[in-house]
């Protein structure tokens, strides 16, 4: 206890902000602790100690790639923010880290029609792209900071869970490890082999365990994992993968929450994985049979509409069911929230 209380204290916290398209961004970003800075990574390519170390002909001294504290970005849920997630133990699992806590624009979604709240953007091209070119900009922050560019990570709850998949099909080159809280409904994205962990509650009401349960599956699929799992101490259970890309699985008997040892058990995944300096592996894309989108995952009897009984939501509901005939159609859906 002490020990956590001593790294809540000397991990300093700064409030950056960004031009992003117009759009005034900020992220809270969290500094590698005092204690983890003494001890200190290899050099980094180009830096003084760099010089200093080629110039005395200390070999062991230099790396052989750039080298520097990892980087992890932790997304939000809807509806939260960065410094609620940052009030979350992370640093006290990795405090040689940095971490990174976004803080997401008010977002439509099935549960916020009106976007009312805050989140982040589920498909190419939503929003312009507005979080994905954040995602761009905090990074290039980060990388001139001195961190390893083989060593980043992203990692969210929910809507910032499923953004994280998103990530990992849009900025697949960038990363070493993905890590997904209760997100679902990634198996209609272009991904490429990337070590993953996703944890889900089996009695979750607001991301269905059959919709992640499709997810991981397809995530599985993607890296080329095995059949059988291997145990993982206080991580989860892990399919091998044959290309070095294993998935890793964490089912809970709880709902939506964010389990308060999700920390530990993500960057305890995270700390797993390095990046190779080639890049992980490309495969041919895989498509899963049947529908993907959020329309379908609603529609359980696949009748081309959503009841009452399938969207037990009744604010939402009423939003969505534009001609209050008692059903929404995929066209008023779509109505409502865009190419769903």
């Amino acid at each position: 206890m002490l020990f956590a209380l001593l790294i809540a204290v000397m991990a300093p916290h700064q409030t950056q902000t960004w031009n992003v398209g117009g759009i005034q961004r900020t992220a809270i970003i969290q500094s590698p602790t005092l204690l983890a800075k003494a001890a200190g990574p290899a050099p980094i390519i180009g830096s003084e100690e760099y010089t200093k170390a080629k110039e005395a002909g200390d070999a062991e001294g230099l790396p052989a790639t750039p080298q520097g504290p990892p980087l992890v970005f932790v997304f939000h849920g809807h509806g939260g923010t960065g410094l609620n997630m940052s009030r979350k133990d992370f640093a006290e699992h990795w405090p040689e880290a940095y971490f990174v806590f976004p803080q997401g624009l008010n977002t439509k979604s099935y549960y916020d029609p009106e976007g009312k709240r805050t989140g982040w953007q589920n498909k190419v091209s939503n929003e312009d792209d507005r979080d994905l070119k954040f995602f761009d900009a905090m990074l290039e922050t980060m990388l001139a900071k001195g961190v390893d560019p083989n060593r980043v990570y992203v990692t969210g709850h929910s809507n910032g869970g499923y953004f994280s998949y998103l990530l990992w099909a849009e900025r697949h080159d960038k990363l070493a490890a993905i890590a997904s809280s209760a997100g679902g409904g990634a198996d209609g994205l272009n991904l490429q082999p990337l070590p993953a962990m996703h944890l889900a509650g089996r009695e979750d009401p607001v991301v269905r365990i059959t919709v992640q349960q499709r997810t991981m599956e397809f995530a599985r699929l993607v890296n080329r994992c095995e059949a059988e799992t291997t145990a993982l101490d206080s991580i989860g259970n892990q399919y091998a993968s044959t290309l070095n890309t294993p998935f890793v699985e964490y089912i809970h008997g709880g709902g939506h929450e964010f389990l308060s040892d999700a920390p530990n058990r993500i960057i305890a995944f995270l700390k797993l994985h390095t990046r190779p300096v080639e890049g992980y592996p490309k495969v041919e894309p895989i498509q899963m049979e049947g529908e993907a989108d959020r329309f379908s995952q609603f529609d359980t009897n696949r009748d081309g509409k959503i009841d009452t009984d399938e969207l037990q939501r009744p604010f939402l509901f009423r939003v969505l069911d534009t001609n209050k005939d008692g059903v929404i159609t995929r066209a008023e859906a779509n109505s409502a929230l865009g190419n769903l």
